[in-house]
């Protein structure tokens, strides 16, 4: 789950759901930033649903405006 896949229901879906936590790291373990990370994964936590936390609050992006 690359962070184009993350949107802003992630947020709503991987709070209190342990399975849905689970299939985001699994996910993400192919990343080279998440894997940065491995030797913290307390804040990598923490990135990761603050990152979640900021998409929610935004909402979806806009739509495309065709020029």
């Amino acid at each position: 789950m690359h962070a184009l896949l993350m949107h802003d229901p992630s947020h709503a879906a991987v709070t209190g759901n342990p399975e849905a936590r689970r299939t985001m790291h699994a996910l993400l373990m192919h990343d080279p930033r998440y894997q940065a990370l491995n030797d913290l994964p307390v804040q990598r936590e923490q990135i990761i649903m603050t990152y979640l936390e900021e998409l929610q609050r935004k909402g979806p992006p806009p739509l495309p405006t065709i020029s």
